[in-house]
């Protein structure tokens, strides 16, 4: 499973159009850098492949876990799972239910399909749970977003940002702090 993580991160960069905002500017003026793809990653075509959540899914995410739709998704593998920590999460379209981060478990050796989701931790009313609280409090913490998951040994880690309030549309947000969440057992705690 590990190879086909490697396609797939390459992929999903490959497929990226890059964006400079006017504060890249200082990072892009550095020697050697650049907005610009290599000529290798600029030859790669990216298509879609099926969608992963929501009921239009097969794995039909709304009636099975509560989740019509989330954010991000960071990937880890550990004991032969795989791991899939998703951001600010919803019920439906009219964003009801939002929990700041989910955990889906994924069992699918072969991801040119799609991925199988096969279970989440659930919340006493069997949703897919908020695993990192949130206050969900404007300009003091309004969501804990998880940027990263990897996996050492049989523990799971997993980097967050703490986002103290959003911004205009368009990528912009204030954040309070980043931070290191571990569970030892499979993200139930």
């Amino acid at each position: 499973m590990k190879r086909w993580f490697c396609v797939l991160i390459t992929l999903l960069v490959a497929g990226c159009h890059w964006a400079v905002l006017a504060e890249d500017g200082a990072v892009f003026s550095l020697p050697g850098k650049s907005n610009e793809l290599t000529p290798d990653l600029a030859l790669v075509k990216v298509s879609k492949v099926c969608q992963i959540t929501g009921e239009d899914s097969e794995n039909k995410t709304q009636s099975r876990f509560g989740v019509w739709g989330t954010d991000l998704g960071s990937m880890t593998e550990m004991n032969g799972k795989v791991y899939m920590f998703c951001g600010d999460t919803f019920s439906d379209e009219r964003n009801s239910d939002w929990r700041s981060n989910v955990l889906f478990v994924i069992e699918d050796d072969d991801p040119s399909d799609g991925l199988t989701i096969t279970g989440t931790i659930p919340d006493k009313w069997g949703r897919a749970k908020e695993l990192l609280l949130s206050r969900k409090s404007d300009h003091s913490q309004i969501t804990v977003i998880p940027t990263n998951i990897f996996a050492v040994g049989s523990t799971l880690y997993c980097i967050f940002m703490s986002v103290k309030h959003w911004g205009d549309a368009g990528g912009v947000w204030e954040c309070g702090f980043s931070g290191l969440a571990k569970s030892e057992d499979e993200g139930k705690t």
